[in-house]
């Protein structure tokens, strides 16, 4: 397998010296399409001697800024497109917090909340909340694929090997850090998505006045209500989710007779999305419990509270039955094969987009020195 480096992980795998008379440059160019000519930045009294780093893709060597980069833009452009899907998601799961409350519109499947908040309270009904994803997707997906790739360096070398344990273990460390973004993030987008406010309505329901409200009634731990659960929710999704991606993507390489980073442009979309929705469905009866924890307050006007998670479970066991833990398990494991289809490729092809940009400038580096 070619062998690239991630600059995330200088951190954790570099060599840092320092010198009065050492200097380290560094190309900051994106694309000539978007950038001028590149341009060298100076600093002083410090040199990285970076070695080669494992990452998702291989081995690839790309600076810091635009390791982020294609991390940021490609979450971004992932939720964009599925914002629709995790709306009806968390209507499901929570609509039994909100029967008592008049004029609540009770849903049976996902084409019927789909159809009744359609025709309820129109189509930007279905990307209430988007702001929060706007503007904290970018720094989560940053901290969430850097992370990983670091964890993944240090679970190899702890478990002596590449193996599903390594992969369950940088899934899980990942969450646990970017979980500092994400879990205000969801917070704040699933009370926005759990208001049903008619298309006539002068009452607006904004993620800006949302975070503020929350945290002016319950203080800055109102948006990390349920971190727990979101840690025991996500932790074992994504450390499953890159188990089987890792494996499947390995598998596609053996049968095609390549490495990883020339796989085809659809392998990328069907490991993805095979993880992500086989994860999702498995870890549903958690996310139940994960968001109904997240959208309870007086400000929601829930009927019910859960004190913890085991709580909740309980709660929902002896009131509703089993079948309730898996409500919304479709749209769920839509959202987030298809979230992770496209973030994943994004991610791939960008990173490596990037990569040849790097080798590209280095070519011109080499020929100057000639």
């Amino acid at each position: 397998t070619p062998q690239h480096h991630s600059a995330c992980c200088i951190s954790s795998r570099s060599e840092l010296s320092s010198s009065n008379n050492t200097t380290f440059f560094f190309r900051v160019s994106f694309s000539e399409k978007f950038w001028p000519q590149p341009r060298l930045a100076s600093i002083p009294s410090t040199t990285i001697h970076s070695k080669n780093y494992s990452t998702m893709s291989g081995e690839i060597g790309l600076p810091l800024g635009k390791q982020l980069m294609a991390s940021s833009l490609s979450g971004l452009l992932a939720d964009s497109m599925v914002h629709p899907i995790e709306c009806l998601k968390t209507r499901l799961q929570t609509q039994d917090l909100f029967k008592h409350k008049r004029g609540f519109t009770n849903f049976t499947s996902p084409l019927d909340a789909l159809i009744k908040t359609w025709n309820r309270e129109g189509a930007r009904a279905l990307y209430r909340g988007f702001g929060a994803v706007g503007a904290l997707t970018p720094l989560g997906y940053s901290i969430y694929f850097s992370s990983y790739d670091c964890a993944k360096h240090v679970a190899e070398t702890m478990a002596a090997g590449d193996n599903a344990l390594t992969h369950f273990a940088a899934g899980a460390s990942a969450q646990m850090f970017s979980a500092v973004v994400f879990v205000p993030m969801d917070i704040i987008k699933q009370r926005c998505l759990v208001q049903q406010v008619h298309k006539n309505s002068a009452r607006k329901v904004s993620a800006f006045k949302m975070g503020r409200d929350i945290i002016k009634s319950e203080g800055i731990a109102g948006v990390y209500r349920g971190y727990s659960a979101a840690m025991l929710c996500f932790a074992p999704h994504f450390g499953l989710y890159f188990v089987f991606y890792e494996k499947l993507r390995e598998a596609a390489a053996k049968s095609m007779h390549t490495d990883v980073r020339h796989l085809p442009f659809y392998t990328y979309l069907l490991c993805s999305g095979i993880s992500g929705a086989t994860a999702a469905w498995l870890t549903n009866p958690l996310d139940v419990l994960k968001t109904r924890i997240q959208v309870q307050s007086k400000s929601t006007g829930t009927s019910k509270t859960y004190k913890s998670s085991l709580d909740g479970l309980r709660s929902i066991l002896r009131t509703e039955g089993p079948r309730a833990l898996f409500h919304g398990a479709v749209p769920r494991s839509l959202w987030l094969g298809t979230s992770g289809a496209l973030s994943m490729m994004f991610y791939e092809k960008i990173k490596t987009y990037l990569h040849d940009e790097v080798d590209s400038v280095k070519g011109h580096d080499t020929e100057g020195v000639r």
